[in-house]
């Protein structure tokens, strides 16, 4: 009887995780636009204004 409860618990924290790790990813959005650099692609954000360029990867 005890080992039903922890099958049962298992599967509806599985199954909860799954869910949210669903929704998660469907709410994360890449930062604006993707730049082919060679072999690499980075996203770029632009903010603020001016001749001082960051760089961060």
């Amino acid at each position: 009887m005890n080992i039903s409860w922890q099958y049962l618990l298992l599967i509806v924290t599985t199954l909860f995780h799954i869910v949210m790790s669903w929704r998660e990813s469907s709410n994360l959005l890449p930062p604006r636009e993707l730049i082919d650099i060679g072999d690499r692609h980075v996203h770029l954000y632009v903010r603020g204004e001016g001749k001082a360029t960051v760089f961060k990867s």
